[in-house]
C-alpha cells in the first residue's frame, strides 16, 4: 500500500490538467506503517498550503481547522494510527493566485482519477467525506454508483451511503461556518457514530 501511495504522489506531481506548466506542489501522504491496516479514510479539500510549502507529510495538526478535526477524531474514539487523511485535490499551485478559495468543480472532477487509485491502494471500509468538494470528487471517481451521483451535502450530511466496496459518510470539513450551519455539538454527535458505522461496513465486508 505504502508504495502505491508514493507511486500515486509522484504521478500527481507531474499532472499539468489544471495549472500547466505554472507547476503545482503536491505534499507526502503521512501513510500509516508497513503492517498498519487503514481502516479509515478522511478526505477533505486541499492541502494546506504551509504544509505544502514544507513538503511535510499531511497529518492532522497544520492549521487552526485541522487541529479542529484532530479534535473530533480523538471525541470519536479513533485511533490516527488506522485513519489516514488526505484530501480530494491532491496539490496546491505554486502561483497562489490561481487558486484564492476553494478548489473548482473542474479541478475536483480532474483530480477523481487520482481518488479513485487511492482508494483502490487503501481499501478502507469507510470513507468520510469533508465539505463539498470531497463529495464531488468521490462523485466523478466512481460515476457508475448511481446513488452516490445524488448526494447532496446540505441535505443528506451525516446520512451513511452503503452498497459499494466501502461505505460513504459525508460530514462538513470543521470551521466557523460549518459550525454555524451545524454547531459543535450536532457535528460532534456525528462523529461519535464513525466507530458504530466503521464497524457494520467491516461486518459486511466480512460476511460478503
Amino acid at each position: 500500500m505504502k508504495n502505491a501511495i508514493q507511486q500515486l504522489c509522484r504521478t500527481v506531481a507531474g499532472c499539468t490538467l489544471c495549472h500547466g506548466e505554472d507547476g503545482i506542489r503536491v505534499p507526502k501522504l503521512a501513510v500509516p506503517g508497513k503492517d498498519q491496516r487503514v481502516r479509515l479514510l478522511l478526505l477533505g479539500e486541499q492541502p494546506d498550503r504551509e504544509a505544502t510549502l514544507g513538503q511535510k507529510p499531511i497529518g492532522l495538526a497544520h492549521d487552526n481547522s485541522l487541529q479542529q478535526l484532530r479534535k473530533y477524531v480523538e471525541h470519536a474514539g479513533l485511533s490516527p494510527d488506522e485513519v489516514l487523511y488526505a484530501t480530494a485535490v491532491f496539490c496546491v499551485p505554486r502561483d497562489e493566485s490561481r487558486r484564492v478559495g476553494r478548489p473548482s468543480t473542474e479541478e475536483a472532477r480532474n483530480c477523481a482519477r487520482h481518488v479513485r487509485r487511492l482508494l483502490e491502494a487503501v481499501q478502507p471500509q469507510l470513507v468520510v467525506t469533508l465539505g463539498h468538494t470531497a463529495l464531488l470528487a468521490l462523485q466523478h471517481s466512481h460515476r457508475e454508483w448511481t446513488d452516490l451521483r445524488q448526494f447532496i451535502l446540505n441535505y443528506d450530511v451525516g446520512a451513511v451511503l452503503e452498497g459499494h466496496d466501502f461505505a460513504i459518510y459525508p460530514l462538513y470539513f470543521p470551521s466557523e461556518s460549518t459550525l454555524r450551519a451545524r454547531g459543535e455539538r450536532r457535528q460532534l454527535l456525528d462523529w461519535k457514530r464513525i466507530p458504530s458505522i466503521l464497524e457494520a461496513a467491516e461486518r459486511r465486508a466480512a460476511a460478503s
